[in-house]
């Protein structure tokens, strides 16, 4: 039930990103508040934070129209990248089907 509650949530988030995008940068109050919940949310589990997987897209928008301010981009990388990182040690799966052999070019 929690987990269900915590996607909810993060959809919410998701959603307020993607109509508001630049509270990402304008205020950095807000910013830290949604940056620290998507970050707990890779944590949690990271189907979790597919509900904010959007915001990479309406990031790239925002970058190509010429509306994502310098430095943003990177920024938001660099905050998001640990929890990303963690995510992916601690939920991924060792006991893969595929033959190891191809993984390796």
């Amino acid at each position: 039930e929690d987990a269900r509650r915590l996607a909810r949530w993060a959809e919410v988030a998701g959603n307020l990103i993607e109509a508001y995008t630049q509270l990402l940068w304008l205020d950095q109050e807000v910013s830290e508040i949604l940056l620290r919940f998507i970050a707990a949310s890779f944590m949690v589990h990271p189907k979790v934070a597919q509900a904010v997987s959007e915001l990479w897209a309406v990031l790239k928008e925002a970058k190509r129209d010429g509306k994502l301010p310098e430095g943003v981009m990177p920024g938001l990388l660099q905050r998001l990248a640990e929890p990303s990182i963690h995510s992916f040690v601690r939920f991924s799966r060792f006991d893969s089907p595929e033959d190891r052999a191809d993984l390796v070019q």
